[in-house]
């Protein structure tokens, strides 16, 4: 039986609810299907994180039938417009409707990003040059167990010690970009992040 238009819609919702579900059991509960955005596409999921960035995840059900090229580029170019430092593609499985049991689809580039928190080729100190060549508010803001978590929260508006004490669990990962003057913006180096 060919599928039709709206048959094809119905199954890829359904297939992207299910996938989000999941995910939100398992990993994350803000992580939902994300609305269509238009020609600046973003990817079918939104809130997934992973070391302080975004996770593009573009959800395809074409009836058992993969496109891994298009697909990957697709996903790349969602990376791009949503600014995610990592994509992937959840496949739909013929025969299984189990969201665990679907297939998942990355470049390795996107796997080294997810492993390490930082694309191939891309420094944090080229990160940083960027975003001041943009004059951009937001600075990102890297932090090992070693830092003053108070200096930090006093610097980001959060407040005094008690609330700097809320940051301490996520003081070994990077912390989600604050809006900091760019005075009080720090990159910590890569071998800092590593203990090295």
């Amino acid at each position: 039986m060919t599928r039709s238009r709206a048959s094809a819609k119905a199954a890829g919702t359904r297939h992207e609810t299910s996938v989000a579900a999941y995910l939100a059991d398992h990993v994350d509960d803000r992580i939902e299907r994300r609305r269509q955005t238009g020609a600046k596409d973003r990817g079918d999921l939104s809130g997934i994180r992973h070391m302080g960035g975004r996770i593009v995840a573009e959800c395809k059900d074409y009836g058992g039938r993969v496109q891994v090229g298009p697909w990957l580029d697709e996903t790349d170019v969602e990376r791009g417009n949503d600014d995610a430092m990592a994509g992937f593609v959840v496949a739909k499985r013929r025969g299984t409707t189990d969201p665990g049991k679907q297939i998942v689809l990355m470049t390795l580039a996107d796997l080294v990003a997810l492993l390490t928190g930082t694309r191939p080729g891309e420094r944090s100190g080229e990160r940083l040059e960027e975003l001041e060549a943009n004059d951009s508010e937001v600075v990102p803001l890297a932090l090992t167990r070693e830092v003053d978590l108070d200096v930090i929260a006093h610097a980001s508006g959060v407040g005094g010690s008690d609330q700097g004490a809320e940051l301490a669990p996520r003081a070994a990962v990077e912390v989600e970009r604050r809006r900091l003057p760019k005075a009080h913006a720090a990159i910590v180096p890569e071998e800092a992040r590593n203990g090295s």
